[in-house]
């Protein structure tokens, strides 16, 4: 009886650094035979794992970096649009047309007065009617009705002068002044 060693030096190992083994004898059978050495038994060789080049990785690798990017940007653009606007001052930023200044002012040497001031539209697209009126008071606080100025378009971000004329003599004062327009 001959007593042979199961792992003899100087035999390879597999690919995947662990040896093959005879599954009758136990004897080490080196890399890619069919047959064990000692005793002829068939040999199952391991399955070879075939490894995925380099840059297979790195097209991935700039796959998912591009994705991401993309990710980030949509989500910025949505927050940037649901987010309040805010005006130089820091304060929320003001939508549509508004009243900027209002006074009244007499004509030297007449009667006449005018409701003057300004409006401005904030916004970035056009409004339509732009109409700003006000209630004619006399010296007792009864009202003369109403009166207005009115402009056709008024432009994003520009300013119209408003001129309102009182012509009934008995005005002194007004009242509510406000401003419509239509989008």
């Amino acid at each position: 009886m001959v007593v042979k060693t199961q792992w003899a030096d100087g035999v390879e190992e597999a690919g995947d650094g662990k040896p093959v083994r005879c599954d009758f004898c136990g004897t080490k059978v080196p890399f890619g035979a069919a047959q064990c050495p000692d005793c002829g038994t068939a040999v199952k060789a391991p399955a070879l794992v075939e490894e995925k080049p380099n840059w297979f990785r790195r097209v991935g690798a700039a796959l998912v970096i591009i994705l991401a990017l993309v990710a980030a940007w949509r989500w910025g653009e949505y927050y940037l649009s649901v987010r309040p606007k805010r005006g130089a001052d820091g304060k929320p930023a003001v939508e549509g047309v508004t009243i900027l200044s209002q006074k009244l002012d007499k004509q030297p040497g007449t009667a006449l007065m005018f409701v003057r001031g300004t409006v401005t539209n904030h916004s970035d697209v056009p409004y339509f009617g732009v109409k700003v009126e006000c209630d004619l008071l006399d010296k007792n606080g009864v009202s003369l009705g109403k009166f207005s100025d009115t402009r056709m378009v008024l432009d994003p971000h520009k300013l119209f002068p408003f001129n309102i004329a009182l012509l009934d003599p008995d005005a002194v004062r007004y009242t509510n002044l406000t401003v419509s327009a239509q989008r």
